[in-house]
């Protein structure tokens, strides 16, 4: 990797958010409070993506499911709005403010009562690493993942249902792998779901997560997108990424997402 790297977050590790990532600041060096800041709040770089591609669930012993999956994502200086789409009917907008205050909204045909994101272990929240803003618990040691230096840390959600190890590239301040748990005392055991970027590519000097691996107890999953549009936002990008505004589905349930 360069010294500097322009990232779309998608995690995208899906996934959501753009930074500039640069080599003179050393992630080692900092504390664990400012390196989480830093990785919260990366330097703003405005950027756009159009992603398609498909989403695989695989059960242990089970068949596996395939349906098709775009994602739409606009960055700003002051937040990130993106829209998924998957099998063409079950949407979701979701909005993340620089704060990290992150909203879904479902639209599309109302949910079914297992929506495809619930069966594939995918909350759109992932999408905006909305984690990366739960309660700092601690910073563990620091270890490699595929080769890459990274820092360690634990973080609670703020309704404690879930606590969340992060592993951030060290010199990147960019999430490479999220390990959830039910609790901080299941941090000792295995993990309920495993989140993490299975490879990235470069279009238009911006890298993109290309596909991302979910799993946990007696299934996998895996998002690959394939085909990727992306670059840098014009004053009427908002209107052409997502033209007319499209009307929430009724009384759906969000279960799970």
């Amino acid at each position: 990797m360069k010294r500097s790297l322009h990232f779309l977050r998608l995690l995208s590790l899906a996934l959501v958010g753009a930074g500039v990532f640069s080599g003179k600041v050393a992630g080692a060096e900092l504390s664990t409070g400012d390196f989480l800041e830093r990785v919260r709040r990366p330097v703003a770089a405005e950027s756009y993506a159009r992603l398609k591609g498909i989403m695989q669930h695989r059960p242990d012993g089970g068949r596996m499911e395939t349906l098709p999956v775009a994602l739409t994502v606009l960055i700003r200086r002051d937040g990130t709005r993106a829209e998924l789409l998957i099998d063409s009917r079950e949407g979701y907008r979701i909005l993340q403010k620089r704060t990290g205050e992150t909203s879904v909204e479902p639209f599309g045909t109302p949910l079914p009562s297992e929506p495809a994101v619930q069966r594939f272990g995918l909350r759109p929240t992932d999408l905006a690493m909305s984690f990366l803003f739960y309660e700092l618990v601690r910073e563990e040691s620091g270890t490699l993942v595929k080769g890459i230096p990274c820092r360690v840390l634990v973080l609670r959600a703020p309704d404690r249902s879930e606590v969340v190890r992060v592993y951030v590239a060290r010199s990147y301040f960019f999430p490479l792998k999220a390990e959830f748990y039910t609790s901080q005392e299941a941090l000792e055991g295995d993990p309920v779901r495993t989140l993490e970027t299975g490879s990235f590519r470069k279009k238009n000097d911006l890298y993109y997560a290309e596909i991302l691996n979910l799993y946990g107890p007696g299934w996998r999953s895996r998002v690959h997108f394939s085909d990727a549009e992306l670059g840098t936002p014009d004053a009427a990008a908002e209107e052409r990424l997502f033209g007319k505004e499209k009307a929430a589905a009724p009384t759906a349930q969000q279960g799970g997402v």
